[in-house]
C-alpha cells in the first residue's frame, strides 16, 4: 500500500510539473498567414464636405497613374505569405520571391530588418496582418504608395487631416466648385 502512495505521488508530481512547462513553451512555430484578399475604401472631400464618390470621379481616378488597382494587388500577391520561423525570423514571399529575415512586432506593427534597414511591413499579429496602402487625387494631381517606415504609421489610414502636406487646403470647407479630394485607402490581408 504504501508503494501504491509514493507512486501516485510520483505520477501526480510529474504530471503537475508537465502541465507547468506546457505554459513555458511559448509559441509553436512555424506560423503561417497566407494573402487572403485586398479590401479598400475611398472618401470623398467636395464642396465643402464629405460626400458619395461619384462614378466619374472613380473613372478619372482609375484612369490615373497613381491609382490603386485592387484586381492588380489581389493578381500580384496570391500565393504570398509570411512565415513566422521563430520570435526573431519571419520568412516572406512576395511575388514568388521568397526571403527569410529578422523581424519585430511594435505596437501592432510589423517590422522586417534591422536597425536603420527596418522596414514597416504590416499592421496586426501572428492572426492576421494588413499591409496598407494609399492613394490621393485631387483635380490637380495625385500620389500614391506604401507604408515603409516608422514615420508612416500617423498617416494610415489616410485622412482629411494628415494628407494636408499633400494638397493646399487646411479646412475641408476650403474645397470648392471643381476642387476634390478622394482617398482611397487599401490593406492586403493575410490570415
Amino acid at each position: 500500500m504504501k508503494n501504491f502512495k509514493f507512486l501516485f505521488m510520483v505520477i501526480s508530481s510529474i504530471m503537475i510539473i508537465s502541465c507547468g512547462s506546457d505554459d513555458d513553451a511559448g509559441t509553436v512555430y512555424p506560423i503561417t498567414l497566407n494573402f487572403t484578399s485586398v479590401t479598400e475604401t475611398f472618401t470623398y472631400y467636395q464642396d465643402g464636405a464629405e460626400t458619395a464618390v461619384t462614378d466619374a470621379i472613380l473613372t478619372s481616378y482609375n484612369d490615373s497613374a497613381v491609382s490603386l488597382s485592387t484586381a492588380e494587388l489581389e493578381a500580384e500577391s496570391t500565393g504570398d505569405y509570411f512565415k513566422f520561423l521563430s520570435d526573431t525570423e519571419v520568412e516572406l514571399s512576395e511575388g514568388g520571391e521568397v526571403i527569410r529575415t529578422p523581424y519585430v512586432f511594435e505596437d501592432g506593427f510589423l517590422f522586417l530588418g534591422t536597425g536603420q534597414d527596418r522596414l514597416l511591413y504590416g499592421q496586426g499579429d501572428m492572426t492576421k496582418l494588413e499591409y496598407r496602402l494609399s492613394a490621393l487625387r485631387t483635380n490637380t494631381g495625385g500620389s500614391s504608395g506604401g507604408y515603409e517606415d516608422e514615420g508612416d504609421i500617423e498617416f494610415f489610414p489616410a485622412t482629411f487631416e494628415n494628407s494636408v502636406d499633400f494638397h493646399n487646403y487646411t479646412t475641408i470647407e476650403e474645397i470648392q466648385g471643381d476642387e476634390f479630394l478622394l482617398i482611397h485607402n487599401v490593406s492586403l490581408v493575410y490570415e
